[in-house]
């Protein structure tokens, strides 16, 4: 009975914390940050540990106990299903560190683009006012030489 319960608890927990992975990703792309990958790495390696104590449990129940065969059957059956779970997961969460190693490399590449467009605007600018100055310039001495040749 005692296993029966602790199934339950177990399979209603991982229950809740795969529904919203598993809906969120049929709709959307998810976002995690990288420590929220790290929470839910270290969280899907707390339940693997958990699985594995729950499965050393069982055999030795198996072995030992009294208790109905067909209560330790739905019990292993409960334990496989969310061993599978958890390993679909745990490939979910390792495709999100590529993306996560990709989107890096994206923004690190962006970073460098925008400061060389940076630098390349801020040079434009310089030969632009010194364009200007030099009109400026031919203009007030064409304006004296111009003035220089109507006075004479």
């Amino acid at each position: 009975m005692i296993i029966k319960k602790g199934s339950i608890l177990l399979l209603a927990a991982s229950f809740l914390f795969f529904a919203p992975c598993m809906s969120q990703a049929a709709t959307s792309n998810m976002t995690l940050s990288k420590t929220q990958y790290e929470t839910l790495l270290q969280i899907i390696d707390k339940q693997d540990k958990t699985l594995t104590q729950l499965d050393l449990n069982l055999e030795v129940l198996q072995n030992t106990s009294t208790m109905q065969k067909k209560e330790l059957i739905a019990a292993n059956k409960d334990l496989e299903k969310s061993k599978e779970e958890l390993k679909i997961t745990k490939e979910k969460l390792s495709r999100a560190e590529l993306s996560l190693e990709q989107a890096d490399k994206m923004l690190q590449e962006n970073e460098k683009s925008l400061k060389k467009l940076n630098e390349e605007i801020k040079v434009l600018k310089r030969h632009q006012r010194i364009k200007d100055i030099k009109n400026v310039c031919r203009g007030i001495f064409f304006g004296f030489a111009f003035h220089y040749f109507l006075s004479k």
